[in-house]
């Protein structure tokens, strides 16, 4: 089984516009404020998307697996994350 820092490690990737370490999508409610997280994933080097795209590393949701964001990570086989994931990256 494969842990949340080797699901890391394998995702790392440079795209040509930036150099971005990962792609997060979130979806549903969360503890903290989407523009909480802007600003944390930035100060990391990744990126919050809107949408899933082929570049989405990761999905952070809590519960809500009736999502469209959610329904597309899996035919994509992008990693689903919790908020609580987030801290192991």
């Amino acid at each position: 089984e494969k842990t949340i820092r080797a699901l890391a490690s394998y995702f790392s990737f440079t795209t040509s516009s930036k150099n971005y370490l990962y792609r997060l999508v979130i979806t549903g409610k969360t503890e903290k404020s989407r523009s909480f997280y802007e600003n944390y994933f930035l100060q990391k080097g990744w990126l919050l998307q809107k949408s899933i795209t082929k570049e989405t590393n990761f999905l952070v949701m809590n519960e809500q697996k009736d999502s469209k964001k959610y329904q597309e990570a899996i035919k994509r086989n992008i990693p689903i994350l919790t908020e609580k994931d987030l801290e192991k990256l």
